[in-house]
């Protein structure tokens, strides 16, 4: 048997990591990895870490991020929604008092619109605005956890309610 020349480099707090609880990563166009933990954001540069609480508040969770065509980073953290642009963090769903809860997943679909998938449903951000789903408007459980989409819709995956498709009507 050939043996594999595959390595991993250990990460810890030791190294300089906010958290041991990484709960998502990004790289940016810079390279630099963003991670999300329980406590905030830490950055890679591959060499050390710069460590960041949104907003500079204790235990804000950062789950998920997404990129989006303009360079926005929106982070789905368990406080709602947050932009970071030119060095500055905005909280998103405070400013519009939409989605105050733990966002799951981001994602951009083809039209540029924002989804983000929370216990409360799914909100779409595009240039007319904010709109939310939820049972209401046809979603099958509140609990939504992942969304991906291509040319036929976007595809809303919850907790026991199976998979969701938004095709646009």
């Amino acid at each position: 048997a050939q043996k594999s020349n595959i390595k991993f480099k250990h990460l810890t707090l030791k190294d300089g990591l906010s958290q041991s609880d990484v709960l998502s990563i990004q790289q940016d166009a810079t390279g630099l990895i963003w991670i999300g933990t329980q406590d905030g954001i830490s950055i890679y540069n591959g060499i050390d870490f710069e460590n960041i609480r949104v907003q500079n508040l204790n235990n804000v969770m950062v789950g998920c991020f997404l990129r989006d065509n303009s360079g926005t980073l929106w982070m789905g953290t368990s406080n709602g929604l947050y932009q970071y642009k030119d060095g500055h963090f905005s909280h998103w769903s405070h400013e519009n008092k939409l989605f105050k809860r733990y966002i799951y997943d981001l994602y951009e679909h083809l039209d540029g619109s924002i989804w983000a998938a929370s216990a409360d449903g799914v909100l779409r951000i595009d240039d007319n605005g904010a709109k939310t789903y939820s049972t209401k408007d046809g979603i099958s459980h509140q609990q939504t956890r992942s969304i991906d989409g291509d040319r036929s819709g976007v595809y809303i995956s919850t907790f026991g309610g199976g998979l969701n498709k938004y095709n646009g009507e």
